[in-house]
């Protein structure tokens, strides 16, 4: 009777984890280009544009050009995690006691592969043919903060240069931010006129789309894990941890908004999100284990399908 208990809730866990990944999935997957992956590391071959020659006489070789032609590297970094579960509690429990803990799981999950995906976008790539040449994203990419928030005028100029390299509106532009650069637009008597809004009413104080761009809101997670000054864990302090990078500017915070068109980056999964609950028999004859493993990779397209609008953020970063 006893191991029937266990295996039922084991098996409530582990749907609750399935659901909660296709229901709570992360920010970015939906923004970005998925590839197809397989090995450690992956080539990806991106070719130029080209045109054609008008013919102007008779008796004329056909022209012939090369197509300039680009490679990528995307490399797949592993991760993953385990907790155990005391037999012994899990047989006192007469309900199902994992809800909010598999929803943490995959909270945590998708917070780690929105993580790979900015970190792709921004951060170094590699490139050549064997993938040794590092490639940073150019400071023509960044808006400066320039002392403000995110204003209309960033995210305008955010969509300008990113429709200069890719004007077919096919390939959607996505724009990450926290609550505070959503409450500085919102802030905005411009952005919350009627007039300029008309036909896509505020109608919950959030902007899904707006300027020519989609709006996802990622904002930073409170870990009350991580207490402030070594205090104990007991919930009542803890740190934000950013996805979308804080920096100190001579004192000044800034945060690191991305924009993106979703053809500027590759995502790749070697081994998507899974899970899997094991016995743990050397802790007990009912102990169980979940596991939690991912391999993910990305890489941007080109330097200049992805924006950095950079924006003073005094949001606090602990809370007690």
């Amino acid at each position: 009777m006893a191991f029937s208990d266990t295996t039922a809730l084991n098996v409530t866990f582990l749907d609750g984890l399935r659901l909660l990944w296709q229901q709570k999935s992360s920010h970015l997957r939906a923004a970005v280009t998925l590839q197809p992956v397989s090995g450690e590391r992956q080539a990806f071959d991106l070719v130029g544009s080209n045109s054609l020659v008008q013919k102007t006489s008779s008796n004329v070789q056909v022209p012939v050009t090369e197509t300039a032609r680009f490679r990528r590297w995307m490399e797949q970094k592993d991760y993953w995690n385990s907790e155990r579960f005391d037999g012994f509690d899990t047989l006192r429990q007469h309900s199902d006691p994992t809800g909010p803990l598999a929803q943490a799981w995959a909270s945590g999950a998708n917070r780690e592969w929105d993580r790979c995906a900015i970190d792709a976008a921004i951060g170094t790539n590699y490139v050549d043919k064997y993938g040794n040449t590092a490639v940073t994203l150019p400071a023509s990419q960044t808006i400066a903060h320039g002392g403000t928030g995110l204003t209309l005028a960033k995210v305008k100029q955010a969509v300008k240069m990113l429709r200069r390299v890719s004007p077919d509106r096919d390939d959607p532009i996505t724009l990450f931010i926290t609550s505070e650069q959503e409450d500085d637009l919102l802030n905005s008597p411009t952005v919350t006129s009627s007039d300029y809004y008309e036909g896509r009413r505020l109608m919950d104080a959030s902007l899904p789309y707006f300027a020519g761009a989609h709006f996802h809101v990622v904002d930073d997670y409170l870990d009350l894990s991580q207490t402030i000054g070594g205090a104990a864990v007991d919930g009542s302090t803890g740190t934000f941890d950013p996805i979308l990078p804080m920096k100190d500017d001579v004192g000044t915070p800034v945060r690191s908004c991305v924009a993106i068109l979703r053809s500027g980056l590759l995502m790749g999964e070697l081994l998507p999100i899974t899970s899997e609950i094991n016995p743990a028999k050397d802790y007990g004859i009912n102990a169980q284990q979940l596991q939690v493993e991912m391999s993910v990779g990305g890489a941007r397209v080109h330097e200049s399908k992805v924006m950095v609008i950079e924006c003073v953020d005094n949001s606090p970063m602990t809370f007690s």
